[in-house]
Parts: structure tokens; C-alpha cells; sequence
């Protein structure tokens, strides 16, 4: 293991913030740079783990490192493997678990941690912004569905989240799975998690519907490694498919993306399916949505 330090100037950091990296070195900075800057140096104790990356990444993040950030490398390539090792190397709580991939502002992850301060609630999600500004039409009409699921009304559990110590206790160690972040969900009950609508990160969706598809069928794949074949048809929405439809029933706008959402989540399904089967868990994921030319947005 390698690291580079820089030590924190503020004694007690408000919280910890872990960053698993495989092979993001052409955003990592750009994450970084966004969650530093609206905050104070040392105000944050994180953590960057880069776990089996062939390319940059930690050089990246060292290059965009300021106080309080520390950069780690390991050989696994793995995500929950760089999550634990992450838990294991921080320094205090709330611990706030971020996608290496996304930009979020510290005050937002400030937003998060403080919904956790009255004790009350042991979980924190923030909402989703899908940025897809330059993104081809059938990527827009895919998302523009995709966003009216009920339960990302909620917030969405995954790319960032935040948890007490009580909720790290819950959660326990990471299992070497798939949907790393349905596992956590799936600790808590919903009146555990505080959905706090000041925290919002962007992402950045794939270029491509073949790259949608290699994502939706992770996480379908996911779903059913820890849910077995019985697994919800859409993930994180046991319940709400009704409504989703009566939804997009209200919203002619959204129906020329019919049969591209259709066509990518039966695909992403059958794909899930036949890798379920062959108990093929690699890791999917697209890689037309990590460009470095994406502006950081304005805190």
C-alpha cells in the first residue's frame, strides 16, 4: 500500500469523507475540486482509496489534494475492498461514502452530516441531478423517464450517502457484492434515513445507450445477488410501479422515450439474468461519461 498525506488543519474535522477509485483519473479532480471548493481546509477528513488502478488516478488526486485530503492505493480492484479499507483509515463520523465519478459541493455533504446531528436518524441521502446538456436525444428521453421513478422522490441511496456511527455499526463490513449501495439501503429501515433535499449531487449519465444498458444491467445483477431471482423488476422500487405509469401516462412528453427506456431495461434484464446464472458478478460499467472536460458546476 502507497499513500500521500496531507494533514488536516482543523483538529476535529466535521466528518469523514471516503472516495473509492478505480481508474478515475480523468475525473477525479474534477470531484474533488468540487467538494473543496466551498470548504474550509481541513473541514473534511478524506479519504480517496484507488484499489487496482492501471492509470492516474492517484496522482491525480494527489495533484488535486488540498488539507485534509489523504490518497491511498491498494491492488485489489475492488470497490467494497477500497470502502473497508476506507472505514478502517478514517478518523471520525459521520462517515460520508462518495462516488469518485460525481460532483458534490461541501455544502451539501454539510447539508447531509448535520441531518444526522439530532441522532434521530442514523442514514442520510441527497437528490440527483442527471446532467444531460450535451448528452444525444435517446440519452435524454431515457432519463427523463428514468427520473420519474417514485422512489427517487425520496432522494436517491447511492453515489453519496451519509451514516452515523450507530449506522456503521449497523452496516457492518462491506460484503463483496455488486449493488454495494442497495446493501446499505437495505440496513435501514425508511424512517431511519433522512431524505435532506439541500444536499443535491451531479452526475454525469453515459453517452450511449449501449453504456445505459452495461449500467442497468449491473444493477439488476446486483438486485438479484442479494435478492436472489425473486428481485424487484426495477431496482429500489418494490412498490411503485404503478405509479411511475401513471406518471408517464401524465407526461406525453416523456412518451417518445418509450421504447428506448423498453429496450434498455429488458436487454439490461435478460444480460442480468444470464450473468446471474453463470454467477459472472464483474463489474459493468460505462465508460463515455468520465470525461475531464465537465465543468465544475458553481457551489
Amino acid at each position: 500500500m502507497t499513500m500521500t498525506s496531507i494533514e488536516p488543519t482543523h483538529r476535529e474535522p466535521r466528518a469523514s469523507v471516503i472516495i473509492p477509485a478505480y481508474n478515475e483519473g480523468r475525473v477525479i479532480g474534477r470531484s474533488l475540486a468540487a467538494l473543496l471548493n466551498d470548504s474550509v481546509p481541513g473541514e473534511f477528513d478524506i479519504v480517496v482509496v484507488c484499489n487496482g488502478c492501471s492509470d492516474d488516478t492517484a496522482a491525480a488526486a494527489r495533484g488535486a489534494a488540498g488539507p485534509g485530503v489523504r490518497v491511498f492505493s491498494i491492488d485489489e480492484g475492488s470497490k467494497t475492498a477500497a470502502l473497508n479499507h476506507g472505514d478502517r483509515l478514517a478518523i471520525t463520523y459521520p462517515r460520508v461514502y462518495l462516488d469518485a465519478d460525481l460532483e458534490v459541493s461541501g455544502k451539501s455533504v454539510r447539508a447531509l452530516i448535520d441531518a444526522l446531528r439530532d441522532g434521530r436518524r442514523i442514514a442520510a441521502i441527497g437528490f440527483m441531478d442527471v446532467d444531460t446538456r450535451d448528452r444525444p436525444r435517446r440519452v435524454r428521453l431515457f432519463y427523463r423517464l428514468w427520473m420519474l421513478h417514485p422512489y427517487l422522490r425520496r432522494g436517491k441511496f447511492g453515489g453519496i450517502y451519509a451514516l452515523s456511527r450507530e449506522g456503521c455499526a449497523r452496516r457492518g463490513p462491506y460484503p463483496a457484492v455488486v449493488a454495494d449501495d442497495t446493501f446499505v439501503r437495505d440496513c435501514f429501515e425508511p424512517d431511519e434515513c433522512a431524505s435532506v433535499p439541500d444536499c443535491r449531487f451531479r452526475v454525469f449519465p453515459p453517452r450511449t445507450i449501449g453504456d445505459i444498458v452495461r449500467i442497468r444491467s449491473r444493477a439488476y445483477l446486483g438486485n438479484r445477488q442479494l435478492h436472489g431471482r425473486d428481485a424487484p423488476m426495477l431496482l429500489g422500487q418494490r412498490d411503485g410501479h404503478g405509479s411511475w405509469l401513471q406518471d408517464v401516462a401524465r407526461r406525453p412528453d416523456t412518451w417518445p422515450g418509450l421504447p428506448v427506456y423498453l429496450y434498455v431495461n429488458l436487454t439490461a434484464k435478460v444480460r442480468a439474468a444470464r450473468l446471474y446464472r453463470r454467477s459472472d458478478y464483474t463489474w459493468l460499467r460505462d465508460e463515455s461519461s468520465r470525461e475531464p472536460d465537465q465543468e465544475v458546476s458553481a457551489a
